[in-house]
């Protein structure tokens, strides 16, 4: 869905929801998300931010641009 959203607009796509460990936020920014929420994750392991961060990073380094 992501990429059927990101493939139609030219402005930053931003994805939330269900983004509770660093693969899925990793997959979401593959799938073209320019920004993604993951509140309650952190709230519950705050921890959890160095890895999300590590996975959103190597995804844009893959990532092609729009």
């Amino acid at each position: 869905m992501i990429q059927a959203v990101t493939s139609q607009v030219h402005i930053p796509v931003i994805v939330g929801g269900g983004i509770t460990d660093p693969e899925k936020a990793y997959k979401n920014c593959k799938a073209g998300a320019d920004i993604i929420v993951v509140g309650n994750a952190i709230e519950k392991d705050a921890h959890l931010i160095h890895e999300m961060a590590a996975a959103v990073h190597t995804s844009s380094a893959l990532a092609n641009p729009r």
